[in-house]
């Protein structure tokens, strides 16, 4: 199924409207696969583009410039798989247990000190949890925020046009 081109709101003419997405695809894959992609979107771009312009960059600076110009909105640094915070208590409580079976019977005389150490720490945990389970939801919830966003972002990118001609970028409705 053919897709229906979108008219430019500035000349009014279609012919050299382009999709964001296909320019910004093509460009990337010139960039990575040097001149053994076949980019034919690119290659009537660059054909397009005034001679004044067309000065401005070699070949390879001129897919640089396109990727960064026609990228899709980006979130931030992520974190893959949060842990919450009473797990990782659990995990360093039976490591602790560990360590302390073995301080007993290599040195029996650290053993009584060390038990202390860990129940000031265990004890700090119990003290501190409330505040320490509410900035990791508090980071979960900004996270998610954030991901709904980004995607919102990157589905209202896809629907972006551009004109070579007068060298706009537009939305897919007519005004935008």
């Amino acid at each position: 199924m053919a897709e229906k081109k979108s008219v430019c709101p500035t000349c009014g003419e279609e012919t050299h409207v382009y999709k964001v997405s296909q320019i910004y695809l093509e460009a990337l894959m010139r960039v990575k696969n040097k001149e053994n992609a076949e980019t034919p979107l690119m290659d009537a771009l660059k054909s397009e583009l005034p001679p004044e312009r067309a000065a401005k960059f070699k070949d390879a600076d001129y897919y640089h410039y396109v990727v960064e110009s026609f990228a899709p909105p980006q979130g931030g640094a992520q974190v893959i798989r949060s842990i919450d915070p009473d797990w990782v208590a659990v995990a360093l409580g039976l490591l602790s247990v560990y360590i302390l079976y073995q301080i007993y019977f290599a040195q029996h005389e650290l053993f009584w000190g060390m038990l202390v150490f860990a129940g000031v720490v265990l004890a700090a945990y119990v003290f501190f949890r409330k505040q320490i389970k509410l900035k990791f939801e508090t980071e979960k919830r900004k996270e998610s925020g954030d991901k709904d966003l980004i995607e919102r972002a990157v589905g209202n990118w896809m629907k972006l046009y551009y004109c070579s001609t007068d060298n706009v970028v537009f939305g897919w409705k007519k005004g935008e």
